[in-house]
């Protein structure tokens, strides 16, 4: 049993290490940036009006976003449709919100999902509950996709589709409708009627939920079982909520998967899985049956886990949840077919500063708009010694994010090696900007090694290279081995850093460099502190 945990973790991990321009049919979604926010419940919880909701999608610098069509508020009486809901007493025009959206140039993924009043089942066979709501379900698809499909090209069928179903006066209908094989027909119907549309629209699986607490409804076990109804073809990508622990996102949990060989669960060893390493899992279990692409489609912290952590550090609870939210997502893009990731916005507005406040909203500016472009990602982490390192590459530059995976805000020196031929300038995820000229530079010796003062915020450093061609060819390419042998993946290079944080030269050189390297960020953390949260009163 443990030989074929590990051969699935390995066939994850195996997955995991082709990086580049990805060719999926996924492509059509075009965004500019990976990163958005899924705003889904924000608009059906909130009192904001139509402009003020896009306003406020404006201001967060979202190029993507997830929202709800909810069935129950729109097709009030079988057949009649409205597209003007008041979720929450507020007139929300949906037609109108959708076209404006789309002329401001934001994808938006649609979530198809609900359940309306007037279907009632208490007197059906099982037979009868299925065909009757499945006939339902088309009608309120086709009605969506003729409304919407002009300005939409990605559609998630369904929300929370491997837990059980909420009915509660309804609990025999509850469990036939939550059944795998009832999801796979209202899949199938879904894609016929948004590919008969337009075949090149998105059809997202999901949103599987990562962590059920039951091995039978692990995503898993849920991919197995939809291959096994014959509904593999009926989607385009696979879409992940991904649950979250009481834990930074490198550290590990407790995991259960299905494993379709055996047909048994299998738990993980003592220590557990961080969250990159369950995708991997969940890739690996879907790749046996023909690879898809991946969208998280949902990210999120519990308050109430941030806040213990917060206290634990002695910093502020946002502070935490962007650190978190910017190290997963860094961590998982551009590796096990992760393609896209969507941060949960606050869920109302109301709730904005406790669980989407300004450093949340700062670093998810600064973070999309680092990832512009993004080609592929290339995991260059020192797990040993709890440092993390990713280098992705964007249309002609490298990005560079380091961060620390323990002790807060303490800071510590970190080496940067195999970085000769490029200019470097460093930011904070959480500054006021991160555009060129607007960062720290940072010096290279005769080696091609730098340092610098390090914690758990992540920071960016922008990697230009010298060379005209070679920019050039980052461009165009895509791929990392364009970069040069001093960019080069390999375990040589990994072994060449070990062998380098040793060296005296580096060491003399840090020392060097160290203070003044540490009074600049900390002097400019400072001064972000006081302009972001208006602080002058209270920071010396």
């Amino acid at each position: 049993m443990k030989r074929i945990f590990t051969l699935l973790i390995l066939a994850g991990c195996a997955a995991g290490l082709v990086t580049g321009i990805s060719n999926s049919s996924s492509a059509q979604f075009g965004s500019s940036t990976p990163l958005g926010l899924d705003m889904s419940a924000t608009l059906l919880n909130s009192t904001l009006d139509n402009q003020q909701f896009i306003d406020m999608v404006e201001a967060s610098g979202a190029t993507s976003l997830k929202l709800t069509i909810p069935w129950q508020d729109v097709e009030l009486s079988a057949g009649l449709f409205s597209w003007s809901i008041s979720p929450q007493g507020t007139q929300i025009d949906l037609i109108n919100l959708i076209q404006k959206l789309d002329q401001k140039g934001i994808q938006i993924v649609l979530i198809l999902d609900g359940f309306p009043t007037y279907l009632q089942y208490e007197s059906l066979s099982e037979q009868n509950i299925v065909e009757n709501y499945l006939t339902s379900w088309e009608r309120y698809v086709k009605a969506s996709v003729a409304q919407f499909g002009e300005y939409v090209d990605a559609w998630q069928i369904g929300q929370a589709i491997n837990l059980p179903f909420d009915l509660p006066d309804q609990p025999i209908a509850a469990a036939i409708l939550a059944s795998p094989s009832t999801y796979a027909q209202r899949l199938i119907v879904a894609s016929e009627a948004i590919k008969s549309t337009d075949k090149g629209d998105v059809v997202i699986m999901g949103g599987i939920n990562s962590d059920t607490g039951n091995c039978l409804n692990q995503p898993s076990a849920f991919l197995n079982s939809i291959h096994s109804l014959d509904a593999w073809d009926a989607f385009d990508v696979i879409g992940i909520d991904l649950n979250t622990y009481a834990a930074p996102p490198e550290g590990r949990s407790m995991y259960q998967t299905y494993d379709s060989i055996s047909g048994v669960c299998l738990t993980s060893a003592e220590g557990g899985f961080n969250l990159a390493e369950i995708i991997a899992l969940v890739d690996a279990a879907g790749s046996q049956y023909g690879i898809k692409p991946i969208w998280i489609s949902s990210l999120a912290w519990q308050p109430e886990d941030i806040s213990a952590i917060a206290s634990e550090r002695g910093t502020l609870p946002d502070v935490v949840r962007a650190d978190f939210l910017s190290r997963a997502t860094i961590m998982l893009l551009g590796s096990h077919h992760v393609e896209n990731v969507f941060w949960k916005y606050a869920a109302q507005e109301s709730q904005k500063d406790m669980s989407f406040g300004v450093f949340s909203q700062q670093v998810f500016t600064n973070l999309s708009a680092s990832l512009q472009g993004f080609q592929g990602s290339n995991n260059m982490s020192d797990i040993l010694n709890g440092t993390y390192q990713y280098r992705t590459t964007n249309k002609g530059e490298i990005n560079i994010y380091v961060w620390r995976g323990q002790d807060g805000d303490q800071f510590e020196v970190y080496p940067l090696s195999n970085v000769n031929g490029y200019n470097l300038e460093a930011f904070s995820l959480d500054a006021g900007s991160v555009n060129k000229g607007e960062g720290i530079a940072l010096q290279t010796d005769e080696n091609g090694n730098s340092a610098f003062m390090l914690s758990e915020r992540p920071l960016l450093i922008r990697a230009i290279p010298n060379d005209l061609q070679e920019r050039v060819s980052l461009y165009t390419s895509g791929l990392f081995s364009s970069a040069g042998d001093s960019i080069k993946d390999s375990a040589q290079d990994i072994v060449d850093e070990q062998k380098e944080k040793a060296s005296q030269q580096v060491e003399e050189w840090i020392d060097e460099q160290k203070d003044s390297l540490l009074e600049t960020l900390k002097q400019s953390l400072m001064d972000w502190l006081k302009e972001a949260l208006n602080l002058e009163q209270l920071l010396p």
